[in-house]
């Protein structure tokens, strides 16, 4: 049986620039660790405008009611 599996594969560095601390991005590494055997591996991150235009290619946006800074994330399901 395939294991479906879903990964942040893309959160803006901007965080980086402005030297800041973004503890959503914490709360998103604990979440994929305790669903992705990968762990941190699984998650990466993009430069804001690179961020854009990989948001670009997504077949589906969802718009959450979340309002942490930085929170924006690209998913990427997969069968392993």
């Amino acid at each position: 049986m395939a294991t479906a599996s879903a990964s942040a594969t893309g959160i803006s560095r901007e965080h980086r620039w402005q030297r800041q601390k973004v503890p959503i991005i914490d709360e998103y590494k604990k979440i994929l660790a305790a669903y992705d055997k990968r762990g941190e591996k699984a998650f990466g991150e993009y430069e804001r405008f690179e961020f854009y235009e990989n948001a670009k290619k997504c077949c589906c946006i969802l718009q959450t009611g979340e309002s942490a800074i930085y929170a924006n994330i690209i998913l990427q399901k997969g069968v392993i």
